[in-house]
């Protein structure tokens, strides 16, 4: 609605962060994880990261095009901050 293309809240997603990564918490894999080589085997169905959850939570993930221009970038700062304002 704001002419802010490709950006989404993506904390409950499962893309690069440990939270929803249910394949690590089971240790569930096609190959073997690193902490499986590493024979660190920890409860990982139980961490818990508090911190890094306050922070994360907060995060937007946002599309970035090799081709903005200067102009381009400033538009849509102009519209992002209009959005969460």
């Amino acid at each position: 609605e704001a002419g802010v293309d490709g950006v989404f809240y993506w904390f409950d997603n499962n893309w690069h962060y440990l939270r929803r990564w249910e394949h690590f918490h089971q240790l569930r894999s096609p190959a073997r994880l690193a902490v499986q080589q590493a024979g660190w085997l920890a409860d990982l169905a139980s961490v818990q990261l508090p911190a890094s959850d306050a922070v994360m939570s907060r995060a937007l993930s946002m599309l970035i095009k090799l081709g903005w221009t200067d102009a381009d970038v400033e538009e849509r700062l102009r519209r992002m901050r209009a959005a969460l304002s």
